[in-house]
């Protein structure tokens, strides 16, 4: 199912977390909203839908890349890799997608929140004390 989103606040930025779509749900979104293109692009990273990532025609950037290096999606980062010039149009940290002027020269750094430091790999532990009693929120 496809929401409806009236404006840009709504829109989420992870659609690939925690879990993938199928292709065809984010192709429909797509065609829904155009402007979405980089985010789909992204979900294509993580879930390996190479033919998708083809269609939505984006320039090769690197979270992208930096996203489909750590799932291991290597069509998908070979093919961004090849280009003689890589962009940054999304920006993790400003949760934000640049469509009307992408930073070109960028480069794989490591600062893209990828969908493997979302989540939990170890059980939170208390320095320094016990842990709050139960029904204390933390």
């Amino acid at each position: 199912m496809i929401p409806d989103m009236a404006y840009q606040a709504v829109v989420p930025d992870c659609i690939w977390y925690p879990d993938v779509a199928t292709e065809e749900t984010y192709r429909k979104l797509c065609y829904r909203y155009p402007e979405m293109r980089y985010h789909i692009g992204r979900a294509c990273a993580v879930a390996g839908y190479g033919e998708l990532y083809n269609e939505l025609d984006l320039l090769p950037d690197v979270s992208i890349a930096e996203e489909a290096r750590d799932n291991g999606k290597l069509d998908i980062l070979e093919h961004i890799m090849s280009q003689s010039v890589r962009y940054a149009v999304m920006n993790d940290y400003q949760r934000s997608v640049d469509l009307q002027n992408p930073r070109p020269g960028a480069y794989l750094n490591g600062d893209t929140a990828i969908r493997s430091s979302l989540e939990l790999h170890r059980p939170l532990t208390f320095i320094g004390g016990p842990p709050p009693p139960r029904g204390i929120p933390t």
